[in-house]
């Protein structure tokens, strides 16, 4: 499967299986795919940003999220984050008070059955993952830190408890 079909089947799946299970632990409202033509507002919030999602609150306001959807099968109940480009993008974002999301859903599938997903404020897990130090991890070529939720009480954590 190439990146893009990886990506559409991440949305689709964001979008019509968790989305409708966290919305209400993220404000609600609507939210867009960041995934528009190159030189596009929605593509810089993607690729710039490291946002996946504008959502609009029903307030009115707007805010991003970062959508991560393992649809594997198997959960590791982990936020990930890939390195080096999520890190030292969100780091710097971060620090410069620029765009980044604001919040941060990792969500494990069995294809269109929905395990379990955890939400996080986008700048406590980089906060807390600068304070770790945890070493990175390695697969399919890509470096990622992996945090386990349960070392964040203010996570919100839906789904099952235990991993698989």
């Amino acid at each position: 499967m190439t990146w893009k079909a990886r990506k559409e089947r991440s949305n689709e799946i964001f979008e019509n299986v968790v989305w409708p299970i966290v919305r209400t632990y993220c404000g609600d409202g609507e939210i867009y795919a960041t995934d528009g033509p190159q030189g596009t507002i929605l593509h810089l919030l993607d690729a710039k940003a490291g946002i996946d999602y504008f959502q609009q609150l029903p307030s009115g306001g707007f805010t991003g999220i970062a959508a991560r959807v393992e649809d594997k099968g198997r959960n590791y109940h982990t936020f990930t984050i890939r390195y080096p480009s999520e890190w030292t993008g969100r780091t710097r974002d971060i620090a410069a008070l620029n765009y980044y999301p604001h919040w941060w859903v990792h969500a494990y599938t069995d294809g269109d059955k929905f395990q379990s997903a955890a939400i996080i404020r986008t700048q406590e897990l980089f906060d807390y993952a600068h304070k770790l130090h945890k070493i990175m991890k390695q697969h399919a070529g890509q470096k990622f830190y992996s945090i386990p939720w349960e070392e964040f009480p203010s996570a919100i954590v839906i789904g099952e408890s235990a991993p698989l």
